[in-house]
């Protein structure tokens, strides 16, 4: 991701060194590339999670309610996320403190299943390659602690 044009995009480039190549166009965040290598799926602030030939042309939205940037996983057989609970108060994502689900996008039909229910939602997650089991961070509590220290010379 780099910002060099102007707004946050996806920039590609190769591990040996080189040229960079911009991949997106029209904003993006928290790029992955698929396990085939024939996609890049990427997350639009409000606009949910979009994905883009890896070789370049027309992006294309494959969902509306991702979370955060940082909610979603890819496998070969489709995508596990975490939908958005966004608070209309506040305009933040309240997971930390409400059930959560993992849901998952299949690629051979299109449809959506929940995987997982969560009484605390995560703060992030991520897949086994073979898609057989779920990693994720809960916090279940939060808060800081006041110290002080004595006679420290």
């Amino acid at each position: 991701m780099s910002n060099r044009s102007g707004r946050e995009q996806v920039w590609k480039a190769p591990a040996g060194g080189g040229k960079f190549v911009q991949v997106t166009k029209n904003g993006g965040t928290g790029p992955l590339e698929s396990p085939d290598g024939r996609y890049v799926y990427y997350f639009k602030v409000g606009l949910g999670l979009w994905r883009i030939p890896a070789e370049g042309g027309d992006e294309r939205q494959v969902l509306e309610s991702l979370g955060n940037w940082n909610y979603f996983a890819l496998t070969g057989q489709g995508i596990y996320f975490i939908p958005s609970s966004e608070s209309p108060l506040s305009g933040m994502d309240m997971r930390s403190s409400r059930e959560s689900t993992i849901e998952f996008f299949s690629f051979s039909n299109e449809k959506i299943h929940t995987v997982a229910r969560l009484e605390k939602g995560p703060s992030g997650f991520t897949v086994s390659p073979d898609g057989r089991e779920l990693l994720y961070a809960q916090s279940d509590q939060s808060g800081t602690d006041l110290m002080l220290v004595e006679n420290f010379r």
